[in-house]
């Protein structure tokens, strides 16, 4: 499914033309005296861009289609951000250089935070998993040892936890049980 999504995506793409390097200047002109349609024109002539971009990120664990729309976000924010300082600068010099750093560095970056999320996310799960596991182990050999099902306060002393951790760990336990059987 997701990889549809980025096909029908990329499709869309293809009757969108990038902007060269002189059509950028011009929009940038344009966008200094607040012409709208420059903006929408420098944000659209860059999607394929950042779609190229999202490409060199996809075997990081998210999926492309999350890369691309981060990366639309900030490309839209890093035009606007241009414009605001582009205003603010006397006479019609525009900088073509620094407008396509400013949008590669934010798009890149903002790709950057998505997958570092992902993987703080992933190493969340992975911790939480592997409490669960030794968890249901603590529980499994104390029912064996005293003969009946541990309290969440024994569980917790043999586990150095605290008892509400436990309790958390084990409603967590319980919900995803509930989950894989519907």
């Amino acid at each position: 499914m997701e990889e549809r999504v980025y096909q029908m995506y990329e499709e869309e793409m293809e009757g969108i033309l990038p902007c060269s390097r002189e059509e950028i200047a011009g929009l940038l002109v344009r966008l200094k005296k607040g012409e709208e349609d420059a903006r929408t024109r420098l944000i659209e002539g860059h999607l394929g861009q950042v779609a190229d971009w999202a490409q060199e990120y996809g075997d990081k664990g998210v999926d492309l289609s999350d890369l691309v729309q981060e990366g639309n976000m900030a490309l839209m924010m890093a035009v606007q951000a241009y414009e605001k300082v582009a205003a603010a600068v006397q006479g019609e010099e525009v900088y073509v250089d620094a407008f396509l750093s400013v949008v590669e560095s934010q798009v890149r970056e903002a790709m950057k935070r998505v997958v570092e999320e992902q993987e703080e996310s992933d190493q969340v799960g992975e911790t939480l998993a592997a409490k669960i596991n030794v968890m249901n182990e603590v529980t499994r050999r104390l029912a064996e040892e005293y003969g009946r099902e541990a309290t969440a306060k024994e569980v917790a002393e043999k586990m150095q936890l605290d008892v509400d951790e436990v309790k958390e760990l084990m409603k967590i336990a319980l919900n995803a049980v509930n989950s894989s059987m519907r």
